[in-house]
């Protein structure tokens, strides 16, 4: 069970922070706990857990360097001699800091945290784990021990920098959240899904393979109707990243047309989104690359509390919806159209807005 389940915020905390506000790959050098008590030298990528009577943090990356401008995540497991009553992570110090509510183990003295950060520019910053903790009546602060990362700058056949934060968040600038739906889904889907959207008032993004949009006009004349954007998935929803110029290029022209002046391409699963192969090709027929912020995974039959739990707080997978976030779902989505207004109470509940249809 969550913590956030239960008192949120409470008067505990477990906070991660980032001196200087960067994510990256390390090597630590042991760790501090609230006796300031040092623990030996640990394993590479980790910051050992600071342990004592009063418990311990540990924070694990997994690489030791990472891309200037990409979003990035780390796990912070912490223990407590007794049962943890609440807690709430933080990241302190850090680009777009948010962190899942902490999962707790089968006895409550333990528990985990994803903390997700967008790395800054190229350097070498500090990582620090530090925890606050309660649980029957004790309570005590945990210091890991400050941790070297370790920013790199992105080179060819990556995109710059700022053409991969405007491919992540497709452009938008803007305070509102957007939904965007992929692929092809049934008649009941679509339209309980169109329902849904007219009910909030909410503009979504919706990309269509080319073949299903052409087999489907009613259900197109529809989204266009209800003021939905209708953009480009390519024609069959072949893999871009692989395919040759010429495929890339037939599979762009035979998607849907885009339904405004604005353009979009999602390549699909993503598939070099963030190369300037792709870029350029997707830009000599007027396209810009669409990806996402926010992965539901309800192709994979993620259930509506699953999703909501991606959205609100995030996961391993994902990093919470932020203003100007994109939320990726798909029309065939197993739980999508019946989950589709939690997802966007969801959305609402972080105190964000959804762009309206007008």
């Amino acid at each position: 069970m969550g913590v956030g389940h239960l008192r949120r915020p409470g008067r505990s905390t477990a906070l991660v922070v980032l001196a200087a506000g960067l994510m990256a790959g390390c090597t630590d050098s042991g760790a501090r706990a609230a006796t300031t008590v040092r623990a030996a030298a640990p394993a590479p990528n980790a910051a050992a857990p600071a342990t004592a009577a009063m418990g311990s943090v540990r924070l694990v990356t997994g690489y030791s360097a990472i891309n200037e401008g990409t979003v990035n995540r780390v796990t912070v497991t912490v223990r407590f001699p007794v049962a943890i009553t609440s807690a709430d992570i933080a990241l302190i110090g850090a680009s777009a800091p948010h962190c899942t509510p902490l999962v707790r183990g089968a006895d409550h003295t333990s528990g985990t945290s994803t903390c997700w950060n967008t790395a800054g520019s190229p350097g070498t910053a500090t990582l620090l784990a530090t925890a606050r903790l309660t649980g029957r009546g004790r309570s005590a602060t945990l210091t890991s021990a400050p941790v070297p990362v370790t920013i790199t700058r992105r080179v060819p056949p990556d995109v710059p920098v700022a053409t991969y934060r405007r491919t992540s968040s497709c452009g938008n600038d803007s305070p509102y959240v957007w939904l965007t739906f992929d692929d092809y889904g049934s008649t009941p889907e679509v339209r309980s899904i169109l329902a849904t959207l007219r009910r909030n008032d909410a503009r979504a993004l919706i990309f269509p393979i080319g073949t299903w949009a052409r087999a489907n006009p009613s259900l197109i004349e529809a989204m266009k109707r209800d003021g939905q954007v209708i953009d480009n998935h390519t024609a069959t929803h072949a893999d871009l990243s692989t395919a040759s110029t010429a495929t890339v290029l037939r599979e762009i022209d035979h998607g849907a047309r885009p339904s405004t002046s604005v353009w979009f391409l999602r390549p699909p699963g993503g598939a070099g989104a963030f190369s300037t192969r792709l870029t350029a090709l997707a830009a000599s027929r007027g396209y810009s690359l669409c990806f996402w912020t926010v992965d539901t995974r309800d192709w994979a039959g993620t259930t509506t509390s699953q999703m909501v739990q991606k959205v609100r707080y995030g996961d391993p997978m994902t990093p919470p919806v932020e203003p100007g976030g994109v939320i990726l779902m798909h029309l065939h989505g197993r739980h999508t159209a019946a989950g589709l207004q939690a997802v966007i109470d969801a959305v609402r509940v972080r105190g964000l807005r959804l762009q309206p249809l007008r």
